[in-house]
This record gives structure tokens, sequence and C-alpha cells, in this order.
């Protein structure tokens, strides 16, 4: 019985293909999903940052223009709570520092975002002019100068933290889907597959039909069915035709007069003998059917057996005389006239031997005549 290997199964190919399938969109929106929260996520990060400075601005031109560095360094770590600030400092006019701070150290350990997004530090200077309500000032003066060491990457350690786990979720939901895709095909075509191609191994050499697959009556694997059903059908024809045939050419052969043998184009094996064969050669059906041409003309060997099978597929039929060993070990005569057939898809050699006895002692007899007559002139 032919089987298919698990590696060359059109329907594991075509699941794994699925699976694939599956696992690469999946993949392609998980990705897209922790694109679009990463911009929402600066997005928001920034516009935070904008309105802390908005909303310290006025307080901070009243520290530097008072040079009142404890209020400067309260504003200043005020705004160092903002996630996406690296550190900043306050200026009077003339560029004295008067607060200063930064944040810890960035944790590096965010891969998901360090492929986002480059590792850069943005720097901004934003000038600190008088507010327009206190009048006391110069209109036009400066008071001072804040500065801003801006990281966007420190605003993304809680959405890190938050992919992370949903890149986990997405992992789970992926491997879900896979084992449950692979359950529902294994049970709607592998699983009918297999079991019709078992049926068509086991029953299409009985010649029996094959029975549909339950709710495959009319998909493309009952149409799989019926088509191999009609084949073994036709088979089934052909087969019963083909053995009418054999029987026909069988009979024809029996009712011979001359002796009739098939060989094997290969080995000179004999495969079928009429029963004028057995009668000439004085063998039972039995011993001769396990003989070779070589066993009943010894003079012959393989090359000259190859010779004349070539001159006999040449020519579509040869005629030669030979001597044939019968079973008392008596050289017999013999005028053959051969051909080609195939029978069964066996390449044989089909060969009507004339029993030339008769006719030799025929022309013994009468070669003596003409010879006494001959001597009486």
């Amino acid at each position: 019985m032919i089987g298919v290997k698990r590696a060359d199964s059109l329907a594991i190919r075509a699941v794994f293909s699925a699976l694939i399938a599956v696992m690469l969109v999946s993949m392609v929106f998980s990705a897209a999903q922790v694109y679009l929260e990463f911009q929402d996520e600066l997005k928001a990060d920034r516009l935070a940052l904008s309105r802390a400075v908005s909303a310290s601005k006025p307080a901070l031109v009243n520290a530097a223009y008072q040079l009142d560095s404890v209020l400067a360094q309260q504003l200043i770590n005020g705004l160092l709570m903002n996630e996406i600030i690296d550190a900043v400092r306050l200026e009077d006019d003339s560029g004295a520092v008067l607060a200063s701070g930064s944040n810890p150290p960035l944790d590096e350990s965010m891969p998901l975002v360090s492929l986002l997004i480059d590792k850069s530090i943005t720097r901004e200077a934003i000038p600190l002019f008088k507010d327009p309500i206190d009048a006391s000032a110069d209109s036009s003066g400066l008071y001072g100068t804040l500065h801003l060491s801006i990281e966007p990457r420190r605003g993304m350690q809680g959405f890190s933290e938050r992919n992370r786990q949903f890149l986990w979720i997405a992992i789970l939901r992926i491997i879900l889907l896979v084992v449950v895709l692979t359950f529902i095909l294994r049970r709607q075509i592998i699983s009918p597959l297999q079991h019709v191609i078992s049926d068509i191994q086991s029953l299409s050499a009985l010649g029996l039909t094959i029975q549909k697959p339950k709710r495959h009556e009319q998909d493309e694997i009952g149409v799989l069915v019926s088509e191999v059903n009609a084949s073994i059908e036709r088979q089934k024809d052909q087969l019963k035709q083909i053995a009418e045939n054999e029987q026909r050419l069988i009979l024809i052969l029996d009712g011979a007069g001359d002796a009739c043998l098939l060989f094997d184009l290969i080995d000179g094996e004999i495969v079928y003998a009429n029963q004028a064969a057995f009668h000439l050669l004085d063998f039972s059906e039995s011993e001769l059917l396990n003989k070779h041409i070589f066993d009943i003309s010894p003079s012959l060997d393989a090359i000259e057996w190859n010779e004349r099978v070539r001159i006999v597929t040449a020519n579509r039929s040869h005629q030669r005389e030979g001597t044939l060993l019968a079973r008392s070990g008596d050289q017999i005569p013999v005028e053959s006239t051969s051909s080609t057939i195939s029978l069964n898809g066996r390449a044989l050699l089909l060969s009507f031997m004339r029993d030339m006895r008769s006719r030799k002692r025929l022309e013994t007899n009468l070669a003596h005549a003409q010879k006494l007559t001959a001597l009486g002139e």
C-alpha cells in the first residue's frame, strides 16, 4: 500500500501555510496596535509637558524677576514630575542659574521602546518675559530662561511595561488561535482526506466503491470521492474487458493445431503453453511453465536470445527453423513464427512451433528415392 509522507502531505502543507498566515496577520495587527498606542502615548506626554510649563510660567517669571531661588527650585521640582523631562534649570536674565534638577538615570531595558524611537535628548530654551500684569517691570525685558532636556523614552516606561504584558497576551492569543485552527482544520480537512485516501487504497484494489464522509457529501471531498468511484467503475469495466480478451486469446491458442508458447522478453521465462506444446514436448503443465527458453533450446544462449528478440521487435514477425528438446531428450525439429505482444502490461514473445518431423522424414525419403532412381538409371 502506497503511503504519503507527512512532509509531502498536501493537507499538512495547506494547514501549515494557513497557520503561518494566521500568525503573520496576528503579529502585524498586534504590532500596528502597539505602534498606534505608542504614538498616542507620545502625544499625551508632550501635551502634559506643554500644560505643565504653561501653568508654571507666571511663577517662573516671578521667581526669575525676584531672583527667588527657593521658589525657583520648588517650581523646578514640580516640572521634574513630568515623565519626559530628563533635566531642567532656570537662569536669570544674566545667565546665572537660579535652580536646576534632573531625574534619575533612565532604565535602558526597554527593547520595544528602543525599536520604536531613537535614543535622543531634545533641548529646548523657553524665554521668560515680564508678565503683562506686572506693571513695575519693563514690558520688553527678559527676566530669565527655562532650559528643558526632554527624553521621550522616559515617558515610555509605563508604556513598555504595559505592552510587555500585552505582547505576552498577544503571543498566548496567537498560540490559542493556532491550536483552535489546527483542531478545526484537522477535523474538517485532514481527517476526512486521510479517511478517503485509506478507503481508496484498501477498496480500489477490491473494486469496491467508497462512502462519502459525513458532512462532506456536497463539498470538494464529496466530489473527489465521486470521481474516484467513477474511476473505479471504469477500471472494473476495463479489467473485465481485458479478462474477456485474455480468455478469448487463451481459447484461440488452446485450439491451435501447432504448439504455442509465450516467453518473457527479458529472461525467456515460459509464461504460457497450449495443449499442443505439452503434447509435443511431453511435459506436464507445471513442468513446462517452470522452465525457460534455454531449457528447451539448449543451443540458445542469452546473447542469441536478445538478438532474436531485437529482430522480432524490429520486424514485428520472424520465421526460422530450429530444434526443441523434449522430455525424452529427443531433438524435435520445428519451424517457429514469432511476434511480440503485450499482456497485462507485460512484454511477451509469442511463438507458434510447427512440428517438422513428418516433413523432415518425407524430405529424407524423397531424397533417398531420388538417389535410388539416379542409381537405377
